[in-house]
């Protein structure tokens, strides 16, 4: 975001995979490609659009198949910070990209070899969405769940996540 001046009508997770992949041009593909919350989406669109550039995923947070689990008005998070203009545009922007694109145009990723990492207490990114990738695409996930964390998880144990994300991209790393 930040000074990004583009469109935010009619975006789908395409418009958004595209400019993932316009990036990874821009530096030499393929490459590794993370993608946390909504950013997984877009990386596993970007990887089927654009296979060539996908060396391999790893997904934090994870959602897709199974839905969130629905808050009671005392668990919603209250903002901390007023929210600016262009964050909220932004937001619901991202929102309707995601909720447009069909999910079995997305939901596999492409052929990347992927990592899938999933915080046990997320109510967002339901921890079950792990388990569905690991089991439809056997052969090329690769699942770590992290008990008592939840959708923030990179941000709440950091310890955890990225050495593991990093030990994955290693091994996919001279291929």
């Amino acid at each position: 975001m930040g000074l990004s001046n583009g469109p935010l009508e009619d975006l789908s997770l395409h418009n958004l995979a595209d400019d993932v992949a316009n990036v990874i041009d821009a530096l030499g593909r393929p490459a590794h490609i993370v993608g946390r919350a909504l950013g997984n989406r877009i990386a596993r669109c970007c990887a089927v659009d654009h296979p060539d550039h996908a060396k391999s995923l790893s997904l934090i947070s994870a959602g897709g198949v199974v839905s969130p689990i629905a808050r009671t008005n005392k668990q919603k998070l209250q903002p901390q910070k007023p929210v600016l203009n262009h964050w909220r545009e932004a937001g619901l922007a991202h929102e309707h990209a995601s909720k447009s694109t069909p999910l079995d145009e997305w939901w596999s990723g492409g052929n990347a070899p992927m990592l899938v990492v999933q915080g046990l207490d997320d109510h967002i990114a339901v921890p079950a969405n792990g388990p569905r990738l690991a089991e439809a695409f056997s052969s090329r996930v690769r699942l770590r769940e992290i008990p008592e964390v939840g959708h923030m998880l990179l941000f709440e144990r950091p310890d955890l996540v990225i050495p593991v994300v990093l030990a994955f991209i290693r091994e996919f790393e001279s291929t």
